[in-house]
């Protein structure tokens, strides 16, 4: 039986069976995307591999994490295809991250692992394979890591944008770049009224700058002028969101 403590968790025991029989009738349903976090692959029946491999191949998108990134590179073999996956996020700067994110050979660190499968896209999180015990969606930080509850907005932001990477669904405007003077986007369409927020935060997380102000964007790329006034000594934190 699962879940052996109902005291201690609040699930009432169930049986193997019963449980991969209602994980499979989810498998059958329709989805955007399918998240499968820190589960095993010999857990699995091969039928039940075998169904998750036919998902993403017809456009489901798959993002998993620490022992069942083993299930999500058995679905492939040699048909996978590199694809890219940008977070956006300040990695050089938040400990955790850096920490977790696997070295290449190269020296360069991969937070993540993108690949395709026919018409659908995998994201491989690499959390555990550097830390050898972030198993989870978001990395947990060990006591030794300098990070403050502002760091866990990061490792949200970073899924969120997983899965819509994965379902084919980013936004119609994407971030290409961004520093202290200006922004960089792309736009699919013409946009006459898009909210822009500007937000800068210290390593304690304390709000230093908070702005926002409506912009006009063009089919295409645009630069955005963000003319941020100087700020203190000490590392500071630049947050931009369109809406």
């Amino acid at each position: 039986t699962l879940y052996g403590s109902y005291e201690l968790y609040g699930y009432k025991p169930r049986t193997i069976s019963a449980v991969l029989g209602n994980l499979f009738d989810k498998l059958s349903m329709d989805h955007d995307c399918i998240i499968v976090a820190d589960v095993r692959k010999g857990i699995f029946p091969q039928y039940f591999i075998d169904v998750l491999g036919e998902k993403v191949r017809s456009g489901t998108g798959l993002i998993t994490t620490g022992s069942a990134n083993s299930i999500a590179w058995s679905l492939g073999k040699k048909d996978w295809k590199k694809s890219q996956f940008t977070a956006q996020v300040p990695l050089e700067a938040l400990p955790a991250l850096n920490e977790f994110a696997w070295t290449k050979k190269d020296g360069k660190r991969e937070l993540t692992t993108a690949l395709e499968l026919d018409k659908g896209r995998v994201l491989i999180m690499n959390y555990r394979v550097a830390s050898r015990g972030n198993n989870g969606l978001t990395p947990t930080t060990a006591s030794t890591l300098e990070t403050v509850p502002a760091d866990y907005e990061y490792f949200q932001s970073i899924l969120a944008k997983a899965v819509r990477w994965a379902s084919r669904r980013e936004p119609v405007i994407s971030i290409e770049a961004l520093d202290p003077s200006s922004l960089k986007v792309v736009s699919a369409e013409t946009q006459s009224d898009v909210e822009l927020t500007v937000t800068v935060h210290d390593r304690e997380g304390r709000t230093e700058v908070k702005e926002n102000r409506a912009v006009k964007l063009a089919k295409g790329a645009n630069t955005i002028d963000l003319g941020i006034a100087p700020l203190r000594g000490g590392e500071h934190f630049l947050d931009v969101g369109l809406r």
